[in-house]
Order: structure tokens, then C-alpha cells, then sequence
């Protein structure tokens, strides 16, 4: 079997269920040793134990990406197990708060973008030196549809989502020199554990009831596995540097990478 990674060491965040899992299981796969990230002990441990029953190999680190001390101390982890970091995977999140600025809980509002804009920088911080010292490497942030129009009601997960595009477009603009790629991926729409909480959520119910029923309708007729499990081949294309000519832009996991490659050189 191909495994375009083998030899690298790898962190993906939220590893512990949907897209994140998925990722982590491709990025193994394709023979990197993977940090697992997550704030769950117990779903952590069962993505490793799946990695290492297929021969590969990983490492379950209990993190809460919105504590700056706990992601110091996870990529110490994981360096200290398996050697230099040379791919991250940038993919926890959270989709709330709801509701307008004016209603919705500035403080709530303001750790959403802690999750979502803070940690990819933090660990994009904490893994470059490496990436330099080794003269590459390749990093992922899962962005969102969201990040790229307005969404009323959802400012928070959308303004993160932005944010994080246009930080990885500076800082792939920035380490470009050193072999550094960085990408921006819409991963897929997917009605995931996130659209369970979402549905769950009584300000989701209030502010945003048009949202809900498309996620009803997700989850009544669409089978997410092939989403996610395309997710994950195509960071292994892109962490692979199969598609360095495409560092720095929003790219969709739904569109062919070739299809967006020739819009992008033309």
C-alpha cells in the first residue's frame, strides 16, 4: 500500500469523532505517526487503538485547544513520542454562539474565536520552527463555507471561519521560503456530532430554525461516512505536496483538487 507520509509526524486536532477522526485515520493511513487531539480520554483512545489495529501509529493527547498552556504542552507531547512535527491538521471547532451581536453573549462570542482562530495560530507557532528546521512541511486548517459570506445569527463561527482563511494566506505567504504550505479546506457538508449539538442547542432553535431543518434534512437522507472519508483522502493529497501550487487559498474538499489546480493557473 502507498503511504505517502511515511516517516512524517503528524497533529490533527479534534481528532476524536467526525471529520476529525476521519482525517486522523486517512493521515495514518498513509503512514505518518499522528498526535490525536481531543478533549475526550476515551474517544481519543479508541481512534488509536483503530490506527494501530491497521498497523499504524498514533498517540491520544486529552487537550482543550482553548487553553494555551495545554497546546504547549501537546505538541511537547507528541514530539517528545514520535520526533519533529511536520504536518498539522488545524480542524477543532465549535459552531456556536447564535444569535445577533447586541443578543448573543459577547464573552461566549469572543472564546469561539479563542477555538477558532487563537488555537490554529498557536499551533501553527509551535510547529513552524520544526517545519524550518527540517526544510518543510505541510499544514491543513478546516475552514467552513461560512468563512466566506455573511451569516446572520452565526457571526461568530463565521467571522472565525474568515479569519482563518486569511491567516492562512499570510502565513503560507510568510513560510512559503522555508517549504512551508499552508491551506485553507471546506471540508464537506457532513450532519456530524457538531449538527447534534447544534440541533440540541436552544439558541440554534431561536436564531437560527431555517439552519436546523437543513441539518434535519442531512441527517434524514444523506450517509456522512463517504463526506468525511473524502475529507480525508484529500488532506492526504495536500499534505502530501501533491498540490503545493495551491498553498495559501480556500480550497473545497467537495471539487476535484485537479478542477480547482487549473481554475487556479489560468
Amino acid at each position: 500500500m502507498k503511504q505517502p507520509l511515511a516517516g512524517q509526524v503528524a497533529i490533527v486536532t479534534g481528532a476524536s469523532r467526525g471529520f476529525g477522526r476521519a482525517i486522523a485515520l486517512a493521515v495514518a493511513g498513509a503512514g505518518a505517526s499522528v498526535g490525536l487531539l481531543g478533549r475526550t480520554q476515551a474517544q481519543l483512545d479508541a481512534v488509536r487503538d483503530e490506527i494501530e489495529a491497521a498497523g499504524g501509529k498514533a498517540l491520544a493527547v486529552p487537550t482543550d485547544v482553548g487553553d494555551p498552556g495545554q497546546i504547549d504542552a501537546a505538541i511537547k507531547t507528541v514530539r517528545a513520542k514520535f520526533g519533529p512535527i511536520r504536518l498539522l491538521v488545524n480542524n477543532a471547532g465549535q459552531a456556536g454562539p447564535y444569535g445577533p451581536i447586541g443578543d448573543v453573549d459577547a464573552m461566549r462570542w469572543w472564546h469561539a474565536q479563542e477555538i477558532h482562530v487563537r488555537a490554529p495560530l498557536l499551533f501553527m507557532a509551535g510547529v513552524i520552527p520544526d517545519m524550518r528546521a527540517a526544510g518543510g512541511g505541510h499544514i491543513i486548517n478546516i475552514s467552513s463555507k461560512a468563512g466566506m459570506r455573511k451569516e446572520p445569527n452565526l457571526s461568530s463561527y463565521s467571522i472565525g471561519k474568515a479569519t482563518t482563511i486569511n491567516l492562512t494566506a499570510h502565513v503560507d505567504e510568510e513560510n512559503r521560503k522555508y517549504g512551508i504550505h499552508v491551506f485553507a479546506l471546506q471540508p464537506g457538508d457532513a450532519a456530524t456530532d457538531l449538527a447534534d449539538s447544534t440541533l440540541a442547542d436552544p439558541d440554534a432553535q431561536k436564531w437560527m430554525p431555517q439552519m436546523l431543518e437543513i441539518l434535519r434534512q442531512w441527517k434524514a437522507e444523506s450517509d456522512p461516512v463517504p463526506v468525511l472519508e473524502n475529507c480525508g483522502r484529500v488532506c492526504v493529497e495536500l499534505l502530501s505536496g501533491n498540490y503545493d501550487a495551491m498553498s495559501g487559498r480556500y480550497l473545497d474538499a467537495e471539487i476535484s483538487l485537479n478542477e480547482q489546480l487549473a481554475e487556479a493557473v489560468d
